[in-house]
């Protein structure tokens, strides 16, 4: 069987021109690579080149030599791409969502039920997440609408919470809830990776300076040493627990309530179920 290295050394041959700057490029010998394309011929049982004192050309078996190395190599990377490709199928779990602690929840009970599994995770829009979904480049996601397909299982994963996060001396500390507009035209301070949160509060509160932070430590650090407005959840202050010298303030607006969807495609139900049961209602 002939060494493939010899059918990649006749491809750099060809598409550099000459032996000499073939070699140059392989980081070999003239003489070496002089010697494997002869060992490639011997294999072959036929000359590639016509030869030259000073010139060594492709001739016509050359070339169709080199069109079948391309073919004969494409094939092998594809096949490569290919194996890898079902082996990180059946190890790997890439999740989409539209908010950051659903997702972190439920990689929290993937891990905690399922050994060797990788995941692969992404915040990003609903349009998004669908069109992922059908592609499989995610097998679950994490949104925040409900989506009746025959071709895809819908579960309910559960519901979050937004609140205000306010300094103890704000003028509005006292009252027991807010809205939206209550806070329009404050400045606060918005950790970025809140995903499809960052888009709705800006949306509701158009006349606000939003501060992004990108960092959630130094968010949090912000937040305990200044008297910046900020958001929270229900889901964030269970992981986190609450910040010091600030009032939780819940926000009456049905916006500030968000249930999220878990969803994988009907086809794959079977190979998921026992995920989708560990998060039932």
């Amino acid at each position: 069987m002939i060494d493939t290295n010899l059918l990649y050394y006749l491809i750099a041959v060809s598409d550099a021109g000459t032996l000499t700057k073939a070699a140059r490029k392989l980081h070999l010998s003239q003489q070496a690579l002089g010697r494997s394309m002869r060992r490639l011929e011997e294999e072959l049982g036929i000359s590639l080149f016509y030869r030259s004192k000073n010139r060594l050309e492709l001739n016509e078996y050359g070339k169709a030599a080199v069109q079948y190395a391309q073919k004969i190599l494409g094939q092998l990377e594809e096949m490569e791409a290919a194996i890898k490709m079902m082996e990180k199928q059946q190890h790997t779990i890439s999740i989409g969502s539209m908010a950051p602690r659903p997702l972190h929840d439920l990689c929290k009970t993937i891990t905690s039920s399922y050994e060797n599994i990788r995941l692969e995770t992404e915040l990003t829009t609903y349009d998004a997440l669908i069109k992922g979904l059908y592609e499989q480049t995610y097998q679950i996601i994490i949104t925040s609408k409900k989506f009746n397909n025959q071709k895809v299982v819908c579960q309910l994963w559960g519901s979050e919470e937004l609140y205000f996060l306010l300094p103890a001396g704000h003028p509005l500390a006292t009252r027991k809830i807010l809205s939206f507009k209550d806070m329009d035209g404050e400045t606060l301070i918005l950790y970025k990776k809140i995903g499809f949160w960052k888009n709705l509060v800006t949306q509701l509160m158009p006349n606000t300076h939003f501060i992004i932070i990108e960092d959630r430590e130094n968010f949090r650090k912000l937040l305990e040493h200044s008297d910046m407005i900020a958001f929270t959840t229900d889901l964030a202050i269970e992981e986190e627990g609450k910040i010091k010298n600030r009032i939780v303030k819940e926000i009456k607006e049905q916006e500030a309530l968000v249930s999220f969807y878990c969803m994988c495609l009907a086809e794959n139900y079977p190979k998921y179920k026992d995920i989708f049961k560990s998060i039932a209602f």
